[in-house]
């Protein structure tokens, strides 16, 4: 675990200028003392939390930066698990409470328990459940469980967090702006560091979330598949107006770009069953073709001759485009015990197999 960058997250720039930010309108309302003092803090501490749980969000994602304030922080509807994890708070200190009048050893073990399990009632609901299951005791032991031996140093951190705060309001520092900065960084170092663990915990939690990168790389496949998508249209367009050539340059060039390096199987092998229905058996003959002398040069005699099965299923007038090709694969067919596929190879072609050049 990646523990010092999550340490270090509160002192980004967009953490701290919020954490400031709101300590210094927060002291300003409470040396003002006026008569609305209550409900603005609780605006600005709505805004803190709500930030609180996007920066978990983000981390628990495998973001490497943390989020900016946005619109749908500061949104009193858009965000109900701050007011839920408050709730709660407020359950278990009412519990504990409870507790605590019946025995005041049960109350202390009760209280023990309830903050031990608090960093996970955090991890739960940033997960997408309901307030009901970070009230559940097996969806609890469950997220504990997943983090495994992460889970101490997140409940240290959090304790050591929630001591720095009761000592602040019980010392009470003569600067009321230090007391709010150093809540605010405080409560902001638990997020990150429990956002951080849900992401190098993820598999083992079974949090099925995906990295900026992993997203970045979406992205980039669904746009790659996309723009083949569009180059075979053509192709195909051209082939349909009996355009070979033009047909066979748009291939020719993104097999060219794109076929390249140690995806080149790949490609050739996905353009190889997009192209094998097309009516006009040009183009996928051609393919084809490439594609065994590929998989020749690779080693890949097995896969070759599948591929050549069932080009020839398909087309049974292909045949590769040179006689050292069609050697190797008459060989390799025989040594494989497919006689049939061999004596193939070995005849004229049924129907003339016409491609471009």
């Amino acid at each position: 675990m990646n523990l010092k960058r999550y340490l270090l997250m509160p002192l980004e720039t967009a953490p701290l200028l919020l954490a400031g930010l709101l300590a210094v309108v927060q002291t300003a309302i409470i040396m003002g003392g006026k008569l609305l003092a209550l409900p603005f803090m609780l605006i600005f501490a709505s805004w803190f939390f709500k930030y609180c749980y996007a920066l978990l969000d983000a981390l628990a994602a495998g973001e490497t930066e943390p989020p900016v304030l946005s619109y749908e922080m500061i949104n009193p509807l858009n965000e109900q698990r701050p007011l839920a994890q408050l709730g709660i708070v407020a359950l278990s200190a009412w519990i504990t409470w409870g507790a605590w009048r019946v025995a005041p050893v049960a109350g202390v073990a009760t209280g023990a328990a309830l903050l031990a399990a608090l960093p996970a009632t955090i991890a739960v609901l940033s997960m997408g459940h309901s307030w009901l299951q970070a009230l559940w005791p097996p969806a609890i032991a469950r997220v504990i469980h997943g983090m495994g031996r992460v889970y101490p140093l997140v409940l240290g951190i959090t304790l050591g967090a929630a001591a720095l705060i009761g000592a602040l309001l019980l010392w009470y520092l003569q600067s009321v702006f230090m007391i709010f900065m150093l809540v605010h960084l405080a409560l902001l170092l638990v997020f990150s560091v429990i956002g951080g663990s849900i992401f190098e915990r993820r598999v083992e939690l079974g949090f099925d979330t995906l990295s900026r990168d992993e997203r970045r790389a979406g992205r980039d496949r669904r746009d790659f598949e996309a723009e083949r998508g569009r180059m075979l249209d053509r192709a195909y367009a051209a082939l349909r107006l009996k355009r070979r050539q033009d047909a066979w340059g748009e291939i020719r060039v993104w097999l060219g770009t794109h076929a390249t390096g140690t995806g080149a199987l790949g490609e050739y092998h996905t353009l190889f069953n997009a192209v094998a229905a097309w009516d006009d058996p040009a183009i996928a003959d051609r393919v084809t073709s490439q594609y065994l002398d590929r998989l020749l040069a690779a080693g890949e005699n097995g896969q070759a001759v599948d591929i050549l099965a069932i080009r020839l299923g398909r087309h049974p007038g292909f045949r590769p485009a040179t006689p050292a090709t069609t050697v190797r694969l008459r060989e390799l067919a025989r040594f494989a015990g497919r006689a049939g596929l061999a004596r193939q190879l070995e005849t004229d072609p049924p129907l003339p197999g016409p491609g471009p050049s």
